[in-house]
């Protein structure tokens, strides 16, 4: 893999992140309600991927991977960062 997500070549987050525009790629509704202007929007979603996850969530998303269960089965809120718990319960405000 890639250090940064915007140098792995089929991934969209140059586009999400940045907003080049892409020929193949149409914004999906969540992604225009980060905001307003293609600048808030751009900045919104580089945020989600500024601060690396947890090891004991990656942990989580493993088992659940794995075992093919919900995540939420493995995930207790004094395991997360605030900043975890807010993106997947997708409450982050931008």
């Amino acid at each position: 893999m890639v250090s940064d997500p915007a140098d792995y070549t089929w991934s969209s987050y140059r586009a999400h992140g940045f907003g080049p525009t892409v020929k193949m790629w149409r914004p999906h509704p969540e992604y225009l309600a980060l905001g307003h202007t293609k600048q808030s929007r751009t900045s919104a979603y580089r945020q989600f991927f500024a601060r690396q996850l947890s090891t004991g969530l990656i942990t989580d998303i493993r088992n659940a991977l794995n075992t093919g269960t919900y995540l939420f089965l493995f995930l207790s809120r004094d395991k997360l960062t605030m900043l975890e718990y807010e993106l997947i319960l997708g409450k982050m405000e931008s």
